[in-house]
């Protein structure tokens, strides 16, 4: 690790851990609930597959991808939920199933966002004052970019900026 570098802190690498095993978990769960069935196990992967790619779009990425995230969550899940209920007879056993997939995703989801997001009270910004540059100069290669050199105007910023050109 670098020296100005901070270790990730105990909180993260279990949130991190909780997630990998509610994972793993939901995997587990999916083969012991249709292992009868391998057609539907085979829809449920693929659902839970589909909820965990867009769980990782929902704790990782900005707006408007969350959102893609949040409704590949929501459809993963739904196939899921959709392959055990074909899956298994009893409405009961469908529901304790159903809720067992649910709270395992839910808390990979939730461990994963834990685990992913910086602690700010660790992070030290440190400001130092700089001189302005005595020969500053900019380069600018014409040729290169598709012209983009003289169409944003870079090749007069030299003059604004005091540099040689």
């Amino acid at each position: 690790m670098n020296a100005g570098r901070q270790g990730v802190s105990f909180r993260r690498r279990l949130a991190a851990v909780v997630a990998l095993v509610a994972v793993a978990g939901l995997l587990v769960a999916g083969v012991v609930i249709l292992f009868r069935n391998v057609e539907y196990l085979g829809v449920a992967l693929v659902g839970l597959c589909v909820a965990v790619g867009g769980g990782w779009w929902l704790v990782t990425e900005p707006m408007p991808r969350r959102a893609i995230g949040a409704v590949g969550v929501v459809a993963g899940f739904t196939v899921t939920v959709v392959a055990v209920a074909l899956g298994i007879s009893g409405a009961d056993r469908i529901v304790l199933r159903t809720v067992v997939v649910a709270v395992l995703l839910v808390v990979a989801l939730v461990s994963a966002r834990a685990a992913m997001l910086r602690e700010v009270h660790r992070v030290h910004a440190v400001v130092r004052a700089e001189r302005r540059p005595h020969h500053p100069v900019l380069l600018c290669n014409p040729w290169s970019g598709g012209g983009k050199v003289e169409r944003f105007g870079w090749s007069r910023l030299h003059k604004v900026s005091g540099s040689r050109r």
